[in-house]
């Protein structure tokens, strides 16, 4: 009898008109990229290369698939189930002279080469702003929504 493994799937599209690259720049292993998502506003993000010997990675086996689900006891967001080759160090989001650091823990793989920007956009909400985030590297796909309280 052959086993089969269904995994739910939710996809989230994301469309933002405003999100332009401003800059990318490369050094020692890491990549930080700025994109422009409205008068005065920009997310700044940083990737870095995975080191592995520098985290604990747990394997988990579901039926006959087996994987790597946690690493340093958190979630993996952005792999299928393998060893990442890159992490999100880190994403400030910036309004006006205001300066907010993002949680990118468990965030792995964002993207290939250089964000989409259509990926991530911004919205004014009551009280404050929504930051949505689109990544993928391919299979690995998630999204992330962050709400900024002013």
């Amino acid at each position: 009898m052959r086993k089969t493994l269904i995994l739910p799937s939710l996809f989230i599209f994301v469309l933002s008109i405003n999100g332009t690259p401003s800059a990318q720049l490369k050094s020692q292993g890491t990549t930080a990229v700025t994109l422009r998502l409205g008068e005065g506003i920009s997310l700044s993000m940083t990737i870095g290369t995975f080191d592995p010997g520098a985290h604990k990675i747990t394997k988990c086996k579901i039926l006959d698939w087996e994987g790597i689900c946690l690493i340093d006891g958190k979630p993996v967001f952005g792999t299928d189930w393998e060893l990442p080759k890159n992490q999100l160090i880190c994403a400030v989001f910036r309004v006006g002279s205001e300066s907010i650091d993002l949680d990118v823990s468990c965030m792995y793989n964002p993207w290939f080469g250089s964000p989409r920007a259509e990926g991530f956009s911004s919205s004014k909400v009551e009280g404050g702003y929504i930051v949505r985030g689109s990544f993928s590297d391919g299979a690995g796909s998630y999204c992330s929504r962050y709400l900024f309280m002013s």
